[in-house]
């Protein structure tokens, strides 16, 4: 025991925050430590002495302190505990060291509104960095036992909860088997990212498309665990992280529902439309200027051809040079404050666009499809399903510019054909089915 406060004192001494508090009632010695950054230390140990003290035998204190805690059975345990942000007691006469509840800090912020995804009715209630808030959230939509909430410690040095849920009449059990396993097999990995995740579940990194449906929004994560799906809560990552994910994440979304039933088909279809434009447009300009003017009308072709006069660049430079303009700017759109990035935003792509188009480097209707190609590639749900988007374009846009028309087939036929291939957990990503409780049907 001694060794064990030793390596405890070692660990900590150098924190300005720790502290170490040595108090005597009846001729037995206590001493508490922790950290006050993580918690209401006064009120905490005013608690404490008043339980103390109202003990009349003092062989029953050591019950009454763990009554308001736990006691540590493994010695290593006692720095976790420490920094979970709890109380910490060591009673030399007995031993023993037992881990009290803190009355913690306010250290996360309230519930708001979502800010990376638009609610137009509907709950608008956001997860945030706590952990127990968020599993709060998820009880409120989903109300049923039937909800299970499978809690996990994983790290090495640096240990972070992960709750895993899922519905057990609705979720696959070897489903459920194989997400469990991996996280008992390695519990030592950190997990600081998606990619760590991913990592200990043996989902590939270098997929071109998110493994996850990612959300902010708990009505979305009670529906998906409704149809069989399971999800990730995280602390302190104010997200959830829905597996498997599947094709129509890119334009279903729950809130879509809260319309009649015609408007929420006009929707999604607009988002599908969206999807081929964002993927086509680019490649589609290059085939049509470049490769296969002829398939135009003889109107059509000359106007291009005299948008294009004075331009240097071939149709596949040009391109190249304002897609690359594209994704500088919406990078800088993320990375600026949120008071002056839009204005920036703006008003660079506004006199940059017609800058280039003054001085011959692209044409007119160039830059028209690129403009296309933006809005497009906005409708569709998830920041992360846009990236794939934006990346599967450059697979049209080079085919294009080899076969023409033909390419942009090609292009298709290959993005379709990797689709097609993946999996994760042996559920296909192509998955057009909504019916609850089944998630494996294509």
């Amino acid at each position: 025991m001694e060794e064990t406060w030793q390596r405890v004192w070692e660990a900590f001494q150098s924190n300005g925050d720790f502290f170490k508090t040595e108090m005597h009632y009846d001729k037995l010695q206590f001493f508490f430590f922790g950290l006050h950054s993580l918690m209401d230390f006064p009120s905490t140990m005013k608690e404490v002495e008043r339980g103390i003290i109202n003990q009349v035998d003092v062989q029953e204190i050591p019950e009454m302190l763990i009554s308001l805690g736990q006691k540590i059975e493994k010695m290593e345990q006692v720095q976790t505990e420490i920094l979970k942000g709890n109380l910490v007691s060591y009673i030399p006469a007995k031993k023993i060291f037992i881990s009290i509840k803190a009355k913690q800090r306010n250290l996360d912020r309230a519930i708001e509104s979502p800010s990376n995804e638009s609610i137009l009715s509907g709950p608008r209630n956001a997860f945030n960095e706590d952990l127990s808030t968020n599993l709060g959230l998820i009880r409120k939509e989903l109300v049923t036992t039937g909800l299970i909430v499978n809690n996990n410690r994983i790290g090495g040095e640096h240990k972070k909860e992960i709750s895993l849920l899922y519905v057990k009449e609705k979720a696959s059990p070897q489903l459920v088997e194989s997400i469990v396993k991996h996280l008992k097999n390695k519990k030592q990995k950190n997990v600081e990212t998606i990619q760590d995740l991913m990592k200990i579940l043996g989902i590939s990194t270098w997929s071109l498309i998110p493994q996850f449906h990612i959300t902010e929004l708990p009505q979305e994560v009670s529906r998906a665990l409704l149809k069989g799906k399971v999800a990730f809560i995280i602390d302190r990552i104010p997200f959830a992280l829905v597996l498997p994910s599947h094709l129509s994440d890119l334009f279903f979304s729950e809130n879509d529902r809260n319309f009649l039933y015609p408007m929420m088909l006009m929707i999604r279809g607009l988002r599908m439309i969206g999807i081929f434009v964002a993927v086509l447009a680019p490649g589609l300009y290059i085939a049509l200027v470049s490769v296969n003017p002829e398939v135009l009308r003889i109107e059509l072709a000359l106007s291009i051809a005299q948008s294009r006069e004075g331009v240097p660049y071939p149709a596949l430079l040009e391109v190249l040079l304002m897609l690359l303009v594209l994704e500088l700017i919406l990078e800088a759109s993320v990375r600026l404050p949120k008071s002056i990035g839009p204005t920036i935003t703006m008003v660079g792509g506004i006199i940059l666009g017609q800058a280039v188009v003054d001085a011959k480097l692209v044409s007119n209707l160039l830059i028209i499809v690129l403009a296309a190609t933006l809005i497009t590639n906005s409708t569709i749900i998830g920041f992360q399903n846009s990236l794939s988007i934006r990346f599967f374009k450059y697979i049209v846009v080079f085919f294009a510019a080899i076969y023409g028309i033909l390419g942009i087939f090609a292009g298709l036929f290959i993005i379709c054909s990797y689709l097609s291939s993946v999996r994760a957990f042996d559920r296909p990503y192509i998955n057009f089915k909504e019916e609850e409780g089944d998630v494996t049907s294509g």
